[in-house]
């Protein structure tokens, strides 16, 4: 893993922190802070939890910092479409907290971000792939599909651990008929088995999928699991 991808998953996860325990995960950052002062990744993860916490004008200053640390002209626009979020959530001041970007890929990045009760293991492979998805949509697709079978696995094993192993699209079948995931919810998850069956078995694929199509269920996927897999994390706001 290159450093920068590791910097990269420690600053998920502090993100992931703060929306548990805001002065834990500050914590966490400050101590990657002392030795990446200049990341502009950490501004970009910070600035996102913040953002989910409703401290707006904390958001604000780290995705203005982000702008200037970053060198990617890619994540530049990230952080500046971020920016533009919080000052459009402040000028309306209305209790919606998070109007959409009018980009279905960043809006999904910034959802992920708020599904604080999955899994690190998910939201390390969950966010780059979303980050990436339009460019290599292939690969990422196969990261997507990797988070799903977590989510199958996990499901499984709360209702029968020791069930004989099947297809992914059997399995979600499964879960379906006894009850244990909504209809909706299955057909979410065959979407996104599908749409990650392009880059890992791209031979066996018969029904190409768009990258906007997998995203979208992948992010209704992730609700579902947010709400019902994974027990409640409480949320802290106190400094």
């Amino acid at each position: 893993m290159s450093d920068y991808r590791r910097v990269w998953v420690e600053a998920i996860k502090a993100n992931q922190g703060m929306l548990v325990d805001l002065a834990a995960g500050k914590r966490e950052f400050e101590r990657l802070f002392a030795t990446h002062p200049d990341d502009g990744m950490l501004f970009l993860e910070r600035g996102e939890a913040f953002e989910h916490l409703g401290l707006l004008d904390e958001a604000t200053a780290d995705y203005e910092a982000a702008q200037v640390h970053l060198t990617s002209p890619h994540w530049k626009q990230v952080a500046r479409l971020a920016q533009q979020r919080t000052h459009t959530t402040r000028e309306r001041e209305v209790g919606r907290r998070f109007p959409s970007s009018g980009n279905q890929q960043w809006d999904a990045f910034r959802h992920v971000h708020g599904f604080a009760r999955l899994p690190h293991d998910i939201r390390k492979r969950a966010l780059p792939a979303v980050a990436r998805i339009s460019a290599e949509p292939e690969s990422a697709g196969v990261d997507l599909r990797w988070c799903l079978e977590v989510i199958v696995v996990e499901i499984e094993r709360r209702f029968d651990p020791v069930r004989p192993r099947k297809e992914l699209f059997h399995r979600i079948e499964d879960l379906k008929l006894e009850g244990h995931i909504p209809g909706i919810v299955a057909d979410q998850m065959q979407s996104v088995r599908e749409f990650g069956k392009q880059g890992a078995h791209p031979h066996e694929s018969t029904r190409p999928r768009s990258w906007a199509t997998g995203l979208s269920a992948f992010v209704a996927v992730l609700r579902f699991a947010e709400e019902n897999v994974w027990p409640l994390a409480s949320r802290s706001n106190a400094t």
